[in-house]
């Protein structure tokens, strides 16, 4: 058996791989079988992109046809109805896929180990030349190397592309953030001149890098603006969903998706939630990829925190990490008149200027993702009562509503951070 990047990690899974192969072996003595654990061997993803036609079996059929274990799929039945399988890691066939490729037949066979750490994901490739084998093997894991208009997530050590993320971003409009104008010109003229003055950096000795903080309490428009500015810039998207998880040490994800982002340059790096992604144990490791002996040409950093007080000094007041601050506060009287004048446009019947006026005094204190509440529920209650009613009564009345949950439940300080196990492996 010839292994193509292959690195299993203990003799009960060389002995399954192993199992399998010589089924396989069986089944077709006279081709050559290759054996891959490497995750971005993909078949179906780069066969759709590139028009490859394939002919998919299902799990069970192949199981059947390859003549492999039928205690695989028994096992995969017993764990969907809450039983528990009798071997500490067990087999879930994915099933057989066969297709032509430069003339000759190919047939991948998939299937995914389980355990309690997690999955792995083995396939086996089947063709008459070895040759071509190898070929299609770096073609594949090539293509699925590459963002193809997908946003790059990272998360519990694992990267996957999202191309719902993709579609969310393409169709925010910045312009329909209410901002104070300075913020949001400010904004904007970053990304931009960053993006224009590569040659500028260059002549001045600096690495070609920005790094954006953006800062504030929840529900002020700070993942909106996140979406325009990843827009506006038009180019790749790394989004960071967390550095830990399940046996993940972030002394290897840190670098791990700095590295990856440094292969997608000239991109977008984003990490939301800077504070919760962000620890005493993985703190200069980060620091150490934001401004380190790497070349981080071309990233572009976009971070945001509802708590700033929660970040290291290193990472708040040091221009070379994050570049600039920018504040997104609790929108003041004009910018919540602005926001219920850009509502009511929009609505099937335009609430007067004085009605506008009054609810914009009435919400003091209310975030934008309030007074986006405050439109929909305005427009759900007048809808439930038949618009027997003026919209702007309604307005004000739902307003008045929130108002009195606010003061109801109000918020305490924000939770503590939780407390991290010693070891990435201990979750006792």
């Amino acid at each position: 058996m010839n292994e193509l990047l292959a690195d299993l990690e203990t003799v009960e899974e060389q002995a399954r791989s192993a199992a399998i192969t010589a089924r396989l072996i069986k089944k077709y003595p006279s081709r050559k079988i290759f054996f891959t654990d490497n995750s971005e061997f993909l078949v179906g993803p780069w066969a759709a992109a590139t028009r490859q036609t394939t002919v998919s079996l299902s799990p069970e059929y192949a199981v059947r046809k390859l003549g492999i274990e039928e205690g695989f799929t028994q096992r995969m039945r017993r764990e969907q109805r809450g039983e528990m399988a009798p071997t500490s890691s067990w087999h879930l066939s994915e099933g057989l896929e066969s297709f032509e490729w430069k003339g000759h037949r190919f047939e991948v066979f998939t299937t995914r180990l389980l355990n309690e750490y997690g999955s792995h994901r083995w396939s086996w490739l089947i063709s008459d030349d070895d040759t071509l084998i190898k070929e299609l093997f770096a073609v594949v894991v090539a293509w699925n190397s590459e963002v193809h208009g997908e946003v790059l997530v990272f998360s519990n050590g694992c990267f996957s592309k999202s191309a719902e993320l993709q579609s969310a971003i393409e169709a925010t409009k910045i312009e329909d953030l209410v901002l104070p104008p300075q913020l949001a010109e400010s904004l904007l003229n970053d990304v931009s001149h960053f993006l224009a003055s590569r040659e500028l950096y260059e002549k001045a000795g600096a690495a070609w890098k920005r790094g954006m903080l953006l800062m504030g309490p929840p529900g002020n428009g700070k993942t909106h603006a996140i979406k325009g500015l990843i827009k506006r810039a038009g180019l790749p998207c790394l989004y960071v969903k967390s550095f830990s998880g399940r046996h993940v040490d972030p002394a290897g994800s840190i670098p791990q998706v700095f590295a990856r982002a440094r292969e997608l340059a000239p991109c977008v790096v984003v990490l939301e939630d800077l504070d919760s992604l962000v620890d005493d144990e993985n703190r200069s490791f980060l620091l150490n990829e934001l401004d380190g002996f790497a070349v981080n040409d071309g990233l572009l950093t976009i971070a945001s925190t509802n708590h700033p007080e929660r970040l290291d000094p290193s990472l708040l007041h040091r221009p070379s990490r994050f570049d600039r601050k920018y504040r997104f506060e609790l929108p003041e009287l004009d910018l919540r008149r602005r926001y219920l004048d850009a509502w009511s446009s929009k609505t099937a019947s335009p609430v007067a200027a004085d009605v506008l006026t009054r609810a914009a005094e009435l919400s003091n204190g209310f975030t934008f993702a309030y007074l986006k509440e405050v439109g929909l529920s305005t427009l759900m209650q007048w809808a439930s009562e038949g618009q027997k009613r003026p919209l702007g009564d309604v307005l004000i009345e739902v307003i008045d509503q929130l108002k009195q949950e606010i003061l109801a439940t109000p918020a305490g300080p924000p939770p503590a951070p939780k407390a991290k196990p010693r070891f990435p492996w201990d979750f006792g």
